[in-house]
């Protein structure tokens, strides 16, 4: 593994590491792996050894103002949830097809690095991309009695704390309430989305032709144990690629022998004997 800036398709320098296959496995391909909100790419870099050493060379990176490439003070610090997708992965896409021209040139997408790939201007580079948990965040997916109490809390997150925060303040102080640091733009933006039941694709300044045209493999997995977004609702943003060939996984952690996964939990060891093997084995055959 080794580290190294990539510009976003603006010139804005994002942190990023690399890791090269292993030469005896080597499938030609390369893997972007594009984070969760707030997510730092260090989260995934079990995984990204476990591709490599399948034969993979992939690149992990964090997206402008997360990780690495946040600035010292997020206050004032301009960025939009949808820039992440928008500048900052084309750029990441750009160098990696050009750091690998002869390999096969694919994505993975983590909640709302899956949901927003639809928005990525280069998205055509790609021979194919999996999704994991990449769910729409609007709380009426939490549908039933039992769910009121949660859709009360997310409701008075998105409309009240989120964005009475971020304005106040100039930055959402995430971390502090168990979600992450997050720039002005990027909170309001995503408050807004989810206030929405159409999410993202209610946002008038998004263009949405990636999703209508994209043509290539996906594979989606989402989790019925998720408490950050539903998986009754899992087509909701993977659906909107009309024309692809996707593949649904949507389980429940008794499917492959565990007690929880979660949103978060694809990533950690416990699934290196199963659903990463059947990850990189999709992987290896698009």
């Amino acid at each position: 593994m080794s580290d190294l800036e990539i510009m976003a398709s603006d010139g804005f320098a994002l942190s990023a590491s690399r890791f090269d296959a292993v030469p005896s496995q080597r499938q030609a391909r390369t893997v972007v792996i594009n984070a969760a909100l707030g997510v730092p790419r260090q989260y995934y870099r079990t995984f990204a050894e476990y591709l490599a050493d399948q034969g993979f060379d992939v690149i992990t990176y964090d997206v402008r103002g997360n990780g690495q490439s946040r600035p010292g003070s997020l206050k004032g610090f301009e960025a939009r949830m949808s820039d992440w997708a928008c500048l900052d992965a084309p750029g990441v896409l750009d160098w990696a097809k050009s750091a690998w021209p002869e390999n096969k040139l694919l994505a993975i997408g983590h909640s709302s690095g899956g949901q927003t790939m639809g928005l990525v201007p280069n998205i055509d580079l790609l021979d194919g991309f999996m999704a994991v948990a990449a769910i729409g965040g609007h709380d009426a997916h939490w549908a039933g009695l039992k769910y009121l109490p949660k859709r009360l809390i997310l409701r008075l997150m998105w409309s009240v704390m989120m964005p009475g925060l971020a304005r106040l303040l100039g930055h959402y102080p995430g971390k502090r309430l168990g979600i992450a640091d997050l720039p002005r733009e990027v909170a309001l933006q995503w408050s807004r989305w989810c206030k929405h039941p159409d999410y993202l694709f209610s946002d008038a300044s998004l263009d949405f032709a990636g999703y209508a045209n994209f043509t290539a493999p996906i594979l989606a997995f989402s989790f019925h144990d998720d408490t950050y977004v539903s998986s009754h609702y899992h087509q909701s943003v993977i659906g909107r690629f009309k024309k692809a060939d996707i593949t649904w996984r949507n389980l429940a952690p008794s499917d492959v022998g565990l007690k929880s996964i979660g949103h978060f939990g694809f990533f950690r060891e416990p699934l290196r004997d199963n659903l990463w093997v059947e990850a990189s084995d999709w992987l290896g055959k698009v």
